[in-house]
């Protein structure tokens, strides 16, 4: 049976942002399936420039569309909630409802909050009292009214069930996939590794100050070794005065790439760095898996499900420069060990494939539909 679904997502309709082309790679393949499939995003809706009370706003521009003409709506996060507390005043029937998280904002506030505080650090009153206080109250409003509740790890998973969101039953784990074309044939493995890669935002949440504070000390001790940072969404200049004046000439700034430069780096790096902080499921780690690259990083996210430490990747903690330069270091002049940790690495994303987990997504939103 085919289904008219809605993808409604928080983000802009840009193919570069990740929130925005996962939901487009979703919907082609329900498409490609017979399915009838609309996104909408905050630029076609009332108050949809209105960013910095955009949880409050959004969702009630939403609501005031017409949504039973669609058998499933898939909600973004927050964008539920006006929705299902109009469908729960009016009473009778409508489209299922899917709440689907990109990163558990509550999780992430948690991590950036305990960044801050070890900085001497804290949210304004302001932002605590919005994001830390009244937005989970509106996702949790929403989840327990939800058909289905999507997330991206068992950590995700587990915090929605203990704070009483939705019954066990009804969360699903689906995750993000990768493009075969990252599949990458890895040349031989160097016998010295001297080219670091980081993919991600300059975000504190992504742990940026580990990194810098990690590459400062390993450029001190290894004259060779380098560090390319891709996707920052930052210019070359801020990325590179948060590094001492000794490393910034070995640090490489790409603030945006095309797939096929990204490709490109992930060929020509020898080991990829990731001390994130928080994450949903990182299409970057899953990318450098893809290409073969061993990996370090720590278990943020999707991490924790994906990585074994010491079989597909090195695991580091959250916020250590030392343990991070440590798992770098035992790797720089050992081919064998990285060979070994990327081969696997490739292996555990094989099992993520874009066609294999918009399968499982297409068969639980089916399921949706048949609950509501």
């Amino acid at each position: 049976m085919t289904r008219r679904i809605l993808f409604a997502i928080h983000g802009p309709r840009d193919p570069q942002t990740a929130v925005f082309l996962t939901a487009k790679r979703r919907a082609d393949f329900l498409a490609s399936r017979g399915h009838t499939v609309d996104i909408v995003t905050p630029a076609d809706l009332p108050f949809g420039g209105w960013t910095r009370i955009q949880p409050l706003v959004l969702p009630v521009g939403l609501a005031s569309r017409d949504l039973r003409r669609y058998d499933v709506v898939v909600f973004h996060s927050h964008l539920a909630w006006a929705h299902a507390l109009s469908r729960t005043i009016r009473g009778g029937t409508g489209p299922a409802i899917v709440v689907a998280f990109h990163g558990l904002e509550p999780l992430y506030y948690q991590a950036l909050a305990a960044e801050l505080a070890r900085t001497g650090e804290r949210f304004s009153t302001q932002f605590a009292l919005f994001h830390q206080a009244l937005v989970p109250r509106l996702l949790a409003f929403a989840s327990r009214r939800a058909d289905r509740i999507f997330c991206l790890n068992s950590r995700e998973r587990q915090y929605i069930v203990d704070q009483g969101w939705a019954d066990a039953s009804r969360v699903r784990i689906v995750p993000n996939g990768v493009e075969p074309e990252l599949f990458l044939e890895r040349p031989a493995h160097a016998a010295r590794a001297t080219r670091l890669l980081f993919t991600g935002q300059w975000l504190r949440a992504k742990g940026v100050r580990f990194l810098v504070e990690a590459f400062d000390a390993l450029a001190g001790s290894h004259g060779d070794v380098e560090l390319t940072c891709v996707g920052t969404g930052a210019p070359p200049e801020t990325v590179l005065r948060d590094f001492s004046a000794q490393a910034r000439s070995r640090v490489r700034v790409l603030p945006r790439v095309t797939r096929e430069e990204l490709a490109t780096e992930l060929t020509r790096a020898h080991l990829f760095v990731f001390p994130s902080l928080s994450e949903g499921f990182s299409g970057a780690l899953l990318e450098a898996m893809a290409s073969a690259l061993p990996v370090v990083a720590t278990p943020a996210g999707a991490a924790a499900d994906l990585l074994v430490d010491g079989g597909n990747a090195l695991v580091v903690p959250y916020a250590d420069a030392a343990r991070l330069v440590a798992a770098v270091t035992s790797l720089l002049d050992r081919p064998d060990v990285r060979s070994r940790l990327g081969s696997e690495a490739q292996v555990t994303a094989r099992r993520y494939e874009w066609d294999v987990v918009n399968e499982l997504f297409a068969a639980e939103l089916t399921s949706a539909a048949a609950r509501a």
